[in-house]
């Protein structure tokens, strides 16, 4: 008997629509990413976790491909990867640059953010 694992990732793929998803959810966490970078790919495992442990909360967890998708990452001045982007109502309300991109410090900052309105 041959048992098959199958695991789908939490994180929302926006490599082709970020503008209309950060238009869409009041909530969400923009990971710019290079695929290709280093430290996008150190991230990449705690990223999913963060997305798993939100996921029955508002925040929409996201991922772009800046290597596929260049433009948008230079039109929302990403410069660094990875970066992360929280947008609330359609606007840029802050940068994660707190340290450490461990989840629960990633998720400590989003829960600070957590009803507020703008």
């Amino acid at each position: 008997m041959i048992a098959l694992v199958v695991s789908f990732s939490q994180v929302l793929d926006v490599t082709n629509n970020l503008g209309q998803e950060i238009k869409k959810n009041k909530y969400i966490l923009v990971n710019y990413c290079d695929t290709k970078n280093k430290f996008c790919n150190i991230l990449k495992p705690k990223y999913d976790e963060l997305a798993v442990q939100m996921e029955s909360s508002q925040f929409v967890i996201a991922f772009i491909d800046c290597s596929l998708n260049k433009d948008s990452c230079k039109n929302n001045e990403v410069n660094n990867y990875p970066t992360l982007n929280l947008y609330i109502s359609g606007k840029l309300v802050e940068e994660y640059n707190f340290g450490p991109k461990e989840v629960v410090d990633i998720k400590k900052w989003l829960k600070a953010w957590d009803g507020k309105e703008l």
